[in-house]
């Protein structure tokens, strides 16, 4: 639904709101001002708040070069795929 449809339906629902705005309907209920900083939810939690930075699978994560491994797993995964997929029918 295209936002001129929504307004349409809007203002045919309650017909009574939208006199009281005519040229803001769909506005009027918007905040004045955009938050600095997003808003957390209540229950939500950072995941650097959750894990232990000195865990060594998380240092071990912190040491690896992580785009030279995606480069290779993809040049291998490309490789055997080109090889061995149509046997397979992939």
């Amino acid at each position: 639904m295209n936002p001129d449809e929504k307004q349409h339906l809007l203002r045919w629902k309650f017909p009574e709101v939208a006199a009281k705005h005519p040229g803001n309907w769909g506005k009027a209920m918007r905040p004045k001002h955009e938050a600095k900083q997003p808003q957390r939810e209540l229950f939500q939690i950072d995941l650097e708040q959750l894990v232990d930075s000195s865990h060594p699978l998380v240092r071990l994560g912190q040491r690896i070069d992580w785009s030279s491994f995606e480069q290779t797993v993809t040049n291998h995964l490309t490789r055997f795929f080109l090889t061995f997929g149509a046997r397979w029918g992939c």
